[in-house]
Formats: C-alpha cells, structure tokens, sequence
C-alpha cells in the first residue's frame, strides 16, 4: 500500500470511494436520497478539484490517498489546520471492502507524521459505530456531543480530540 498526497487525476476514484463508504457508512442513519445529495454537492468534481489545488499549494500536504498495487485508490483523508496547535479531521474514508485492513490506520498516522501535528479533532456522526470504534481505538476520546440539523435531519455529532503532545515528525 503507497500513502501520497492526491492529484487532480484522482477525483474520480475519491469521488467513488466517497460514494460507496457513505452508502455503506450511513446506511440506516440517513435516507439514501439524502446520501447520494451530499455525496454530489460534496464530492463535486468542482469543491474536489479546488481542495486540491490548495492542498498542491500548501507545503504541508493535508490531503493523502491510499493506493493498492492492482486496485488503485482505496481511500483518503483530508485535514485542515486550525491553528499552531490544532489540525482538524474533515474526512477520512475507505472503500468498505478495505476497511479493517489497516489503510485507515496508515493514512492517519501519515497526515500526522507529514503535519508535525499536535493536537487531531474528528466530528463523527454519533450513529456511526464503526467510525467510533475507529477513533476510540486510536486513542482519541469523545470532548462533547453537539446536536445539528442538516437538510432537515437533526443528528448527534460526537467530537473526538487527540492529544499527540510534542510535533512528531
């Protein structure tokens, strides 16, 4: 498996992990029309290809893909940085047929490692067991619960934050 920052070549294998992890994610949380919605508006070939072109222009890569030789794009995650301390988790996704596989833990771990970050926040979906699970079991813990409404479905988010102390690097 090869972690490296995403290419604007790549939008259509993230927009298609995007597709079927949150049919597979949010299944039985969300209606599908809902899914399939927020999928379109937020994996559009336009926000993917503006993400990425401040991502190439940005010395520190917060945008990464997980390739598999004879499978190619498998996942992704993107991050932004709050401030000099804090780095905030916007997406993090596999194909479901790659989860459990440990791409998810490299991804992690390299966006961390590239970063120097110091501080990780995640909002997760709160229905979302096997994202929770994810983040519990990298050492995260749940800071507070917010409850949302978005197009008109009201949800529980939990905030996840993990603490990494000193930059590593």
């Amino acid at each position: 498996m090869h972690i490296r920052p995403v290419k604007a070549d790549d939008i259509p294998a993230v927009q298609s992990v995007a597709r079927l992890s949150w049919a597979h994610a949010y299944s039985g949380i969300y209606p599908p029309e809902y899914i399939e919605a927020f999928v379109e508006r937020a994996y559009s070939f336009q926000s993917l290809e503006q993400s990425i072109s401040r991502d190439e222009g940005d010395e520190e890569r917060k945008f990464l893909v997980a390739e598999l030789e004879g499978a190619g794009v498998i996942g992704f995650l993107h991050m932004r940085k709050v401030d000099e301390r804090t780095h905030e988790l916007l997406r993090i996704y596999l194909l479901p047929e790659h989860q459990g596989e440990g791409a998810g833990t490299r991804l992690l771990h390299e966006a961390v490692r590239r970063n120097a970050v110091r501080r990780l926040e995640a909002w997760v979906e709160g229905q979302n067991a096997s994202a929770r699970r994810f983040y519990e079991g990298k050492g995260f813990r749940a800071i507070r619960y917010e409850t949302q409404t978005f197009s008109g479905y009201t949800t529980q988010l939990v905030v996840y934050e993990k603490d990494y102390g000193r930059a590593i690097g």
